[in-house]
């Protein structure tokens, strides 16, 4: 037996094997595995991966909670640590450069940003909304638009 007759030999003997099928239950608890998983780990996706408006958010919190820190450090500064107290010099220090970083990006906004914010503000406005509809025609035209099974 030469190895072509070997050849047509498998092929006939593997095209009589009766054809393999899942499980009925199989897709279903895969399904119902991977809800399962995601909603376990919910809390525990990197940031990256949060969509943009929880991310937007959460860069305005860290902020404000930042800004809020630093002034009420500022304001309670002179009665939480007295004028000769030298058990915490250096929050006495971050509270003058607080205050100085605070009236610099103040006055730098006035004079620089200010007059040019709501003239930029349109422009850049309409910017967004054509990058967000040539995204959303390329995602339909190019890709094929979303897959469904």
């Amino acid at each position: 037996m030469d190895f072509d007759d070997l050849e047509q030999l498998i092929d006939r003997e593997l095209k009589k094997l009766p054809a393999s099928s899942a499980p009925h239950t199989l897709l279903p608890g895969v399904m119902l595995a991977v809800e399962h998983r995601m909603r376990a780990h919910a809390g525990a996706r990197p940031w990256r991966s949060w969509g943009l408006g929880w991310q937007v958010a959460a860069v305005a919190l860290t902020l404000a909670f930042v800004v809020g820190a630093s002034l009420i450090l500022q304001s309670l500064g002179p009665h939480v640590l007295p004028a000769g107290d030298v058990l915490l010099p250096w929050l006495d220090s971050a509270i003058a450069r607080s205050a100085v970083v605070g009236r610099v990006v103040t006055v730098c906004w006035r004079a620089i940003v200010q007059p040019f914010a709501v003239a930029a503000l349109v422009p850049l406005l309409m910017m967004c909304m054509a990058t967000l509809v040539c995204g959303a025609a390329i995602g339909r035209l190019a890709y094929g638009g979303p897959s469904r099974v």
